[in-house]
């Protein structure tokens, strides 16, 4: 296969990985949103901190290996354009006015820090553990 064709797949691979971490991210909370809701005031904000990070660690335990196969030496810098569009979106909340609000600001932070963490550092730790067995010494047979 020719390095054009490689480098194109893996864009197009990359734009898919994208489109379903943003769109899956979504959902996840959405249903997570469902099942651990609650109407005592005191546990709102446990329950949508736990929301995000669940959701995130669902899309991140989906994406890392795949990500880290496809695209080994970048799978970091992979993970970061994957994550790109959760950032974007809520980096937005520290830049409008209205929505200064520490309750506001604090959540923005946690869902940037939770998402993007967890499936930049997966990924990374998916890429080494990945590239350490390929350096692996074949198990002798006797």
């Amino acid at each position: 296969m020719s390095a054009a064709i490689s480098v194109a797949l893996r864009a197009l691979v990359l734009i898919v990985f994208t489109y379903f971490g943003f769109v899956g991210y979504a959902y996840a909370l959405g249903f997570l949103g469902n099942i651990l809701s609650t109407t005592d005031k005191s546990l709102v904000y446990g329950a949508v901190l736990l929301q995000g990070f669940v959701a995130a660690a669902l899309i991140a335990a989906v994406l890392c290996y795949p990500m880290a196969r496809i695209f080994r030496r970048h799978a970091t810098l992979a993970a970061f354009i994957v994550s790109s569009p959760v950032l974007l979106l809520r980096i937005a909340d520290f830049i409008d006015e209205p929505y200064w609000q520490p309750a506001v600001l604090f959540l923005s932070a946690y869902e940037i820090g939770a998402y993007a963490l967890l499936l930049v550092l997966g990924t990374r730790l998916a890429s080494k553990r990945l590239s350490s067995r390929a350096h692996e010494p074949e198990p002798q047979q006797d």
